[in-house]
């Protein structure tokens, strides 16, 4: 039986070691993007076309439910890919521990790393605590891989690339 290869992309999980996860992103061998929220809870995404040995930028946003609807309201994740929302859908929400502290690891965890063929490269990772619109989204894919700061200008317009505004890029606007 061949155990398939997966890439993390990150994982949410308590300090210490033997605690469980909380949330985590991978992409499997078979181009499958997961994120689960638990063992039980996950939602998987198929059809992302991700080409090899270009720049992709990959957003994953999962919308807590309203307190008050909470108990009737499921939570919903979102994937973007180059600026463009592919897939939603209903993904049970992992609320994190009161006053334990949580630790974030981009890429796989030592623990989990084995010898494997797959290469990747990320450029950066960025997590947010709000909720962030198409449009942030939109905006983030324009700005592009070049950008380096923490989205908190005054005048974000003035990062933008030369080459995003011929087309290509700003191209994300018109849909």
């Amino acid at each position: 039986q061949h155990e398939q290869n997966i890439f993390r992309i990150f994982s949410v999980g308590a300090v210490s070691n033997e605690s469980p996860f909380y949330a985590e992103l991978y992409f499997q061998e078979d181009g499958i993007l997961t994120l689960a929220t638990s063992n039980s809870h996950s939602l998987s995404f198929a059809g992302l076309e991700i080409e090899e040995g270009r720049w992709h930028h990959l957003a994953v946003v999962h919308s807590k439910p309203n307190a008050l609807a909470g108990l009737f309201q499921a939570s919903v994740a979102y994937v973007y890919l180059d600026g463009k929302l592919r897939h939603t859908g209903k993904l049970g929400y992992s609320p994190s521990p009161v006053g334990k502290s949580l630790q974030v690891t981009v890429g796989t965890p030592a623990t989990c790393a084995r010898v494997s063929d797959l290469t990747w490269k990320t450029r950066s990772c960025y997590l947010f605590e709000e909720v962030l619109t198409s449009g942030c989204i939109g905006f983030m894919y324009i700005l592009g891989r070049g950008y380096k700061g923490l989205f908190q200008d005054a005048n974000l317009l003035r990062f933008v690339p030369n080459q995003a505004c011929g087309g290509g890029s700003m191209a994300i606007l018109d849909s």
